[in-house]
């Protein structure tokens, strides 16, 4: 008895391990060099030309530039309605920083509305549309939103913004800048370094929701000096862990902050791999974006409900479609058939026992070497 017992013990152990989570398997902010740059790093310095300032077209655009590194970005903030929008990318050059296409509703800049200025400082612009206001800092520079003269949303109040700029490779540079190497595999860097990092504070709330698809609470909490960042980075993973901000299969930058006053969202417009701090101060709940590449391209929408940030980040991807007929219906999926023959017997079994379906998936092992 006792052996069977034992038995059964080492059995149980064989098959937890072989279905844990593979933590090993998959990048860190640590084994990450843009993550590990930038994750925390507080005091850069950048400033906004004051000289620079233009609303012409609508826009309110500028000069904002890396005090440090003597480099210029192009400042743009848009608003559309209750929406507003925050680009920051370098000058045109041959090679452009990666936008994302075919994301945006078309028609959107149809909708842009025109900025009021309302105070125009040696230090400060300030500007409305509607019930929506901002406030633009110039050094160090700050972006804050006020909805309804409540303040509501501040952007590089801690100083975390940093947009690594275009170089030309030397001798001596960091080796994670051009290259580098995780479980055999290495992932070179034509381009150079090219992250971007931001900070902003939810004025006032307690709780943030949001970047999808994890397996954790759904009000995200705190990972600075606490645990991993939230990754987004889309994975297939059949083991995962439990209250983890590690990503599965989706990865949805989107962030919602809720009090009693107001709702507020940011949708993170980037592609990349990106990690998501959110740490709880006294102000309100305060978070650091941190992607590998690309350009600031952040849409803040202002509520002031639930409801209406929910409209208003449909406003920019659109709805989502309703399903065709077929779908609602009953599907059969498993990981996987051996091949054709046993796809047909599992087919014939439904008729067999009269169980109507209309679909039959296929796993990847259909493909020619999974291609």
């Amino acid at each position: 008895m006792m052996s069977v017992l034992v038995l059964l013990m080492c059995c149980t152990l064989v098959v937890q391990q072989s279905l844990a989570f593979k933590e090993q398997d998959f990048k860190k902010c640590a084994s990450n060099g843009f993550c590990q740059r930038n994750r925390g790093v507080k005091g850069t310095k950048y400033s906004v030309d004051p000289s620079s300032i233009s609303t012409g077209g609508g826009a309110l655009t500028a000069t904002l530039s890396n005090t440090a590194a003597s480099v210029q970005f192009n400042l743009t903030v848009k608003a559309y309605g209750p929406v507003l929008r925050v680009i920051v990318d370098e000058p045109a050059a041959e090679k452009p920083r990666y936008q994302i296409p075919d994301i945006l509703m078309p028609g959107l800049e149809e909708n842009q509305t025109a900025w009021e200025t309302t105070q125009a400082t040696a230090h400060t612009w300030s500007g409305k549309v509607g019930g929506v206001a901002v406030k633009l800092t110039f050094a160090n520079f700050k972006l804050e939103v006020l909805v309804k003269n409540k303040p509501a949303l501040v952007l590089n109040s801690r100083s975390m913004f940093n947009i690594e700029h275009r170089r030309q490779k030397q001798e001596g540079d960091p080796a994670d800048w051009w290259e580098e190497t995780f479980n055999g595999h290495t992932d070179s860097k034509p381009l150079g370094p090219q992250a971007i990092s931001l900070d902003m504070v939810f004025l006032g709330s307690q709780h943030i929701y949001g970047l999808p698809e994890r397996a954790t609470n759904l009000a995200l909490k705190p990972t600075a000096g606490v645990s991993e960042p939230y990754r987004l980075y889309n994975l297939d993973v059949f083991e995962y862990e439990h209250s983890s901000p590690f990503g599965l299969y989706g990865a949805i930058p989107v962030m919602l902050a809720h009090n009693e006053d107001m709702t507020i969202g940011t949708f993170w417009l980037n592609a990349a791999e990106m990690y998501v701090d959110v740490e709880s101060a006294k102000a309100g709940q305060a978070v650091q974006w941190i992607s590998e590449s690309g350009v600031l391209d952040l849409f803040v929408m202002t509520g002031p409900g639930p409801a209406d940030v929910t409209q208003q980040y449909a406003s920019l991807t659109g709805t989502t479609a309703m399903p065709q007929l077929f779908a609602l219906a009953y599907h059969q999926c498993r990981w996987n058939y051996k091949d054709e023959a046993d796809a047909y017997a599992v087919d014939a079994g439904f008729d067999e026992h009269n169980i109507p379906y209309d679909v039959l998936w296929l796993d990847i092992e259909h493909t020619d070497g999974k291609r």
